[in-house]
């Protein structure tokens, strides 16, 4: 069972490789997270953390200082051997190894203690900060059990000093970043003379572990505690129960340390201690470091037993992942034939362009697609952009009186002048011009979004290419444009040219004019039928109504009577005023007619009204049918049609292997892709190698 634990810690290696490289490649796709089950230390500050680690690897090697001593993780790897190693002819039963610097050998601990020193620095920098980048260090020695610890920066409350000002919440979310993990054995350390229900480790472990299943308690300054006071309840769990229970340790004290009591002394001591105490003797066995390491030991091969399927198939799901980048991002063209290759990549993309304007490539069911898009435009927005315009805002009745009387001039006519009808209809035509000249950038705008999208999905690796075929895909995009637009005016500008009024839809003018003789006919029969309805209604009133309305009249004319009979009132002589016609006033320099229209005018108005209403409608239907088909042809079928012979006639060069160099940042990311696959395909080989986990 006991080769377990150097299985996973092989896989802790290679993973921190990977993550090492990650952390130092900007704007990377960080690999899914691989949960190794792990013995995770948790406490506050001063709770002997650093202490408990030394005493399990029997050795000084975690750095102190005043603040915080632990800055980023540590992942400390505990190996047994009973052979020593030799180096520079001399026999070390104990050393260590870093893995940011494989190869070299670690026999002064103290050495191994600035090391840790010096590359947390390397990422913090000088200070205080913290980083969630791991430390991996491995000690080799025959004292020791097979363990992995991670040790978390301790947890403190009030920043000290220049500490970042939210530095409890960095250190918090750094602990639930690796205690979260359902494959994390946690280890909660708590001082005994501190009250254990205030305990910030056990709060934070039952955050994540409310059953405590995965939380083994340790009790630390056993022999702190106030005189005539023991930890025996804590222990026993009766103060706050877990169900790993507790151990209780009697660690080096900061005068151990100054006075140089090494670590192993302090084990001796501590056994005595446990073993002498009135409280503490009848527990001895099940208290001490060594009892926590063999506990630490069972527990953890106990825990990897259990993830270790799970462990092989998140491994798995990183593979996949990985292979699905790297098929993402292809490999490298300029190994092979580059021409060849972008002529097969501009007919991927030219392709890719058609089939999003034809609809056969898209299964998109939330959303319309490009070509359903432009369909849009054409089919809906812009007939509903002509239904909205009214030429009578344009032209209304004052103007066409003005302009059947400026026809006319010195004259007056029996028919409605044609020029009069001509200039209005022209001046209601322009209307249409604007919106079909908006719908052909409207489209323009989709296409150029179309390739946009297009371009970076087949060219995304190429810098230098993308700008190339971007800016001449949008040089066609004009030359198709252009013609496009010409045709529109010209369609505007044939319709302003010519007035057509012999248009087998539009009606001759006497056929309006009858319209307007027929309806006035029916309107003045409605009224008379209407008056008539009204007499008979008054004569069908009673006799009462009738001498009513002689009384009324009888009054009247008597009241009159004695207004006239009454004298004038004195006046001063009225003085008679100079008469003024109506030509002594003059005309003013804008004469608008002001009058009511004549019967005559009446007849002219509405017979033009309705000329202009009739033939604006046939002319609007008729551009609204050119419009989408001068945009499908000229437009859109032609840069269909020519996109693909221009690029590559302007792309095909001798300067094929610039174009296709690709970004520094792309082929630095497939290597690490590439290493880090083949760092987890080891990983599952590794994994693999246990034939059967319940042999263990």
């Amino acid at each position: 069972m006991q080769k377990l634990i150097p299985i996973i810690n092989q896989l802790q290696d290679l993973y921190t490789t990977i993550r090492s490289k990650q952390h130092d490649r900007e704007n990377s796709d960080s690999l899914p997270p691989l949960d190794l089950p792990q013995i995770v230390v948790i406490g506050s500050q001063s709770s002997g953390k650093s202490s408990v680690l030394d005493a399990l690897v029997q050795k000084e090697c975690i750095p102190r200082s005043s603040g915080i001593c632990t800055r980023r993780p540590l992942v400390l790897q505990l190996i047994r051997v009973e052979q020593p190693i030799v180096v520079k002819n001399k026999e070390y039963r104990e050393w260590g190894e870093f893995l940011h610097r494989k190869g070299e050998i670690f026999v002064d601990f103290e050495e191994i203690k600035a090391e840790i020193v010096r590359d947390t620095e390397r990422i913090t920098g000088v200070g205080r900060d913290i980083s969630d980048l791991p430390i991996n260090l491995k000690v080799y020695s025959p004292d020791v059990v097979n363990l992995t610890c991670v040790d978390l920066p301790g947890i403190t409350r009030v920043p000290v000093g220049d500490q970042n000002k939210n530095i409890e919440h960095l250190i918090r979310e750094m602990c639930l970043k690796y205690i979260r993990r359902p494959n994390a054995f946690i280890l909660a350390v708590t001082p005994a003379n501190t009250d254990i229900a205030t305990s910030d480790a056990l709060q934070l472990a039952a955050e994540v572990d409310p059953d405590h299943s995965r939380t083994l308690g340790v009790i630390t300054k056993v022999d702190l505690m106030d005189r005539g006071t023991d930890a025996v309840d804590i222990l026993k769990g009766k103060v706050y129960p877990l169900q790993l229970g507790y151990i209780g340790l009697v660690l080096r004290s900061q005068e151990d340390i100054q006075n140089g009591k090494t670590v192993k002394n302090a084990i001796r001591d501590e056994a005595v201690y446990f073993n002498t105490h009135e409280k503490y003797a009848p527990y001895a066995s099940k208290l001490g470091v060594p009892f926590l390491a063999k506990t630490l030991n069972y527990h953890l091969i106990q825990h990897i037993k259990t993830c270790l399927p799970g462990i092989r198939d998140s491994i798995r799901r990183s593979i996949t992942h990985l292979n699905r980048e790297l098929a993402r991002m292809g490999n490298s063209i300029l190994d092979g034939n580059p021409q060849a290759a972008l002529v097969d990549m501009l007919a991927s993309f030219t392709e890719s362009y058609r089939a999003a304007l034809d609809g056969s490539s898209s299964q998109e069911t939330k959303h319309l697609s490009p070509g359903a898009r432009i369909g849009y435009i054409l089919n809906d927005k812009l007939p509903a952009h002509f239904e909205t315009l009214d030429p009578s805002n344009t032209v209304n009745r004052q103007d066409i009186r003005i302009a059947i009387l400026n026809a006319m001039g010195t004259k007056t006519a029996v028919f409605t002048p044609n020029s009069a009808f001509e200039s209005l209809a022209k001046k209601q035509l322009q209307l249409l011009h604007r919106p079909s000249k908006l719908a052909v950038s409207l489209v323009c705008k989709e296409l150029s979004s179309l390739l946009h999208a297009c371009i970076h999905k087949y060219f995304s690796r190429y810098n230098r290419l993308i700008e190339a075929v971007a800016t001449i895909s949008s040089s066609v995009l004009e030359d198709c444009a252009k013609p496009t637009v010409k045709l529109i005016d010209n369609l505007i500008a044939i319709e302003l040219s010519y007035v057509n009024i012999n248009h087998p839809d539009f009606q001759t003018p006497d056929k309006y004019m009858d319209d307007i003789i027929n309806e006035k006919m029916k309107q003045q029969e409605l009224e008379l039928q209407a008056q008539q309805l009204q007499q008979q209604n008054q004569q069908q009133k009673g006799g009462v109504a009738k001498d009513f309305d002689a009384m009324t009249s009888k009054i009247r004319r008597k009241f009159q009577q004695q207004q006239n009979s009454q004298p004038a009132a004195a006046s001063e002589p009225k003085v008679a005023a100079p008469r003024v016609t109506l030509l002594d006033t003059g005309l003013p320099q804008h004469l608008i007619p002001n009058s009511e229209l004549s019967n005559h005018e009446e007849f002219y108005v509405s017979q033009l009204e309705r000329m202009l209403t009739d033939y604006y409608r046939i002319i609007s239907k008729k551009v609204l049918d050119s419009v989408p088909k001068a945009i499908q042809h000229f437009l859109i079928d032609s840069s269909k049609r020519d996109l693909h012979n221009v690029l590559l006639s302007k792309l095909m060069g001798e300067n094929v292997e610039e174009l296709l160099a690709e970004d520094a940042s792309a082929v630095a990311k497939r290597k690490m892709l590439r290493q880090e696959l083949e760092l987890m395909t080891s990983s599952l080989e590794i994994i693999d190698s246990i034939r059967d986990f319940q042999d263990f």
